[in-house]
Parts: C-alpha cells; sequence; structure tokens
C-alpha cells in the first residue's frame, strides 16, 4: 500500500516529464499495433479468400480405409475412391451431429481453348452440391451458378472476360491430363460469370465446375470422390462425433476412416507465405521499440538526475535502495503500461474508421498486399501482447539501465543535496 501510494504521488508530482514519456510511447504503440493489425487483415483475407476457395473448410476428413493405408505406406491412394459419393454424403448429412458433408474431388490444372485459341494454365476447382461454404466464397454477374445436379456447366472468374471475350453460353473445352497420366478433355458450356467476395490475383485462373465434371476429367467415375469432408453442428467435437461417425460406417458396411482436421493441417502455402511476412513485422515491431527504448532511457536518466533531491528525502527517511528501485520501476511501468493501453485504444478507433471505409480495389498489387480486394485491419490477442509485452521490455531495460546509477547517492550525499 506505502509503495502504490508513494508511485502515485510521484506520477503525479512529475506530470510533465511523464507526460513525455507518455506522450513517446502511446504514438509508437499506437502505429506499432495498427502495423500488426494489418497483418491481422492480410492473414484474415488469405484465410476467407484464396485458402478457403481452393480448400473450404471441414472439421473432419472422410475417406477409404485403403486410401489410409495406402497414404501411411506412403504409395499413391488416387485409385483408393469413396464409391457412390451422394449416397456417402446423403447419409453422413442425416446423422445428428452432421451440418453437412460433401464430396472432395482433388483439384487439378489444364488449359482451356475457346473458339480455336489455346489459353494457358487454368485451375479447376470442383464445387460439390452439398458444400454451402464454398457457395458464400463468390457471386455470379452473369448468367447462373452451379446448382444441384448441374453438371455440363462452368463458371469463369470475371477477370478472363476482361482480357478474353468469353460470354455466357460459350462452349469451352479443357484439356489436361488426368490422375493416371491420360490426355483428358471435356467440353462444356460457360453457365456464368463470378466474382470472389476477396478476391486475389491468385484466383483470376480458377475455373469453377460440378464435382461429377471434375471427377470424370481425372479419370473417375462421375460419383467417386477423393475423400469427403464433414462440417459439424455447432457446438459438437470432432472427438464427440468421431464414434457416431465409425457406428455409422459399420452399419453400412463401409470401410472408412475418420481424422479429425487440426488448424495446422487447414493452413495453405498462402497462409504459410503471409505468416512469414507477419514474423517480419514483428521483429520490425520489436525493433522499433528497442530503438524507442533508447529515448526514454535519455528522458528517465534526465529526469531522475534532477530528482536527487527527491531521493535524498526517501533516503533520509529510511527507505532502502532495492525500495527505491522498486517504487521508480513501478512508476515507469505505470505510466508505459498506461501509455500502451492509450496507443492500443487509439488504434482501435482507426482500425475502427478504415474498416468501415471498406477500401477495395481490382489491382493486383493491392490485392496482393492486402491479401486480398478488400483492404482492412485485423485483429488479434497476439497483436496485443506484443505491443504491451514490448513496452514491458523497454520498462525492464529502462529500470536496469537507469535506475541503478541514478540511486547510488550515500545518505549523507542526499542530505546535503537536500540543504542545497
Amino acid at each position: 500500500m506505502l509503495l502504490a501510494k508513494i508511485v502515485a504521488r510521484n506520477v503525479a508530482a512529475h506530470r510533465r516529464k511523464n507526460a513525455v514519456v507518455f506522450a513517446v510511447t502511446a504514438s509508437v504503440s499506437m502505429i506499432l499495433f495498427l502495423f500488426l493489425c494489418f497483418s491481422d487483415g492480410e492473414l484474415d483475407n488469405i484465410r476467407g479468400g484464396v485458402s478457403s476457395f481452393f480448400s473450404p473448410w471441414e472439421d473432419i476428413t472422410c475417406e477409404t480405409g485403403e486410401s489410409a493405408r495406402l497414404s501411411e505406406a506412403r504409395k499413391s491412394n488416387l485409385e483408393a475412391t469413396v464409391a457412390d459419393a451422394a449416397d456417402v454424403t446423403a447419409g453422413l448429412s442425416g446423422l445428428p451431429s452432421v451440418m453437412e458433408a460433401f464430396g472432395r474431388t482433388w483439384n487439378t490444372w489444364g488449359n482451356l481453348y475457346w473458339k480455336g485459341s489455346k489459353y494457358l494454365d487454368f485451375r479447376f476447382q470442383a464445387l460439390d452440391a452439398r458444400d454451402s461454404v464454398l457457395r458464400t466464397k463468390y457471386r455470379i454477374l452473369k448468367g447462373s451458378g452451379i446448382e444441384s445436379g448441374d453438371t455440363g456447366s462452368v463458371l469463369i472468374h470475371k477477370a478472363v472476360t476482361k482480357t478474353v471475350p468469353i460470354e455466357v453460353g460459350d462452349s469451352v473445352t479443357m484439356v489436361g491430363d488426368d490422375f493416371f497420366g491420360q490426355v483428358s478433355t471435356l467440353t462444356l458450356t460457360v453457365g456464368g460469370v463470378f466474382e470472389p467476395v476477396l478476391d486475389n490475383p491468385n484466383l483470376y485462373n480458377m475455373v469453377i465446375l460440378s464435382r461429377e465434371d471434375l471427377a470424370s476429367f481425372n479419370g473417375y467415375m462421375p460419383d467417386e470422390a477423393n475423400a469427403v469432408g464433414i462440417r459439424l453442428n455447432k457446438g459438437v467435437s470432432p472427438k464427440k462425433a468421431l464414434p457416431e461417425l465409425e457406428a455409422w460406417a459399420k452399419e453400412q458396411g463401409l470401410d472408412l476412416r475418420f481424422w479429425p482436421v487440426s488448424s495446422s493441417d487447414r493452413k495453405s502455402d498462402f497462409e504459410m507465405i503471409f505468416g512469414m511476412i507477419r514474423i517480419l513485422i514483428v521483429a520490425m515491431v520489436l525493433i522499433t521499440l528497442l530503438i524507442t527504448s533508447v529515448g526514454i532511457m535519455n528522458v528517465i536518466s534526465t529526469n531522475l538526475h534532477e530528482r536527487k533531491r527527491e531521493i535524498g528525502t526517501y533516503y533520509c527517511l529510511g527507505s532502502e535502495p532495492p525500495f527505491l528501485m522498486a517504487a521508480y520501476s513501478l512508476e515507469l511501468a505505470a505510466v508505459n503500461l498506461a501509455a500502451s493501453v492509450a496507443g492500443i485504444a487509439g488504434g482501435l478507433a482507426v482500425r475502427g474508421a478504415i474498416n468501415l471505409a471498406r477500401i477495395s480495389s481490382d489491382d493486383p498489387g493491392f490485392q496482393i498486399v492486402a491479401g486480398g480486394s478488400v483492404f482492412r485491419l485485423g485483429l488479434s490477442a497476439s497483436s496485443i501482447a506484443w505491443v504491451v509485452g514490448g513496452v514491458l521490455v523497454i520498462t525492464v531495460l529502462t529500470a536496469l539501465t537507469t535506475l541503478g546509477k541514478a540511486l547510488k547517492v550515500s545518505p549523507v550525499v542526499a542530505v546535503r543535496e537536500t540543504e542545497s
């Protein structure tokens, strides 16, 4: 209690000097917090855009027992498909713990032929009729989407139509290699032009078609799937759902394996790339805080040099160096922590204003930097922790480098200082 009173008294008695430290720390904290929020926004855009488009989230992955055994033996499992995928997904979707199940056919690459011209390197994305999440990732600008049971139709990204005058109703031919090394072709009708809700240049060459059509293109029967994705009802954990799923498969006489999907398993190459950028931004934040600490140390050192009379008084009252070290350390910590909180609060206000503006662009450079077509600042507990933790490090460094020297005053010298 005494220590707290002394800290409060010191902060109040030296408002101007503490205000300088407060202003510097708060300004730096706000700027660095916004940098980290920018990184959070990049990752949010990637997760909600490119990553979830290429591989929509699922709680559990289902594959055949043979596929699992081949994977464990590090052999190709392309032939070990889930047969009668429509019946399997329908049966799984009817279980109490399951929100929806959908067939998954691995995406592949190929070329497009349109009116005798060849267009290189398109990614063919399968859309299962039961996959509601993938449907929320884009909107149809022209024509119509791929509905349940639709085959023979394909959706083209709007960026393609800006460079190639493909129209809804045109025929395009997909050409590429299937999963078994054979040349495969498939002629489809352009059913619509789509725009991702969060666009990115990595999505420009995406072509969306039904899972059945892509299965045929990859060398399968239309009702074969490489795996089945399962999304659970809210509040149901994979651990709780597994016995129910396994019991259903056994009852149906199906050799299926169910694997909970961890957060690390869901990470795509894009998330890992922007995760590395996140690490670089965190490193920049820590370096900036370290540089800032030098200036704060100088201010504190000057401040304590001018407070010898005060230090002398404490010595005359019987205070010991450890007690004063604690008092001045807590004073510095109180000012710095209050400043970091103020900086974060200011950053949150700026973040809210920027996100409210909803800045967007079709420029590829903008989309790569922002991680998507909408510039927004994210928010994570780690961003707050890095700023507050960095400020605490500044406090400790300042205390270690300045307080020890400033408090090396013998009681006799302190008395002479107070008498002068």
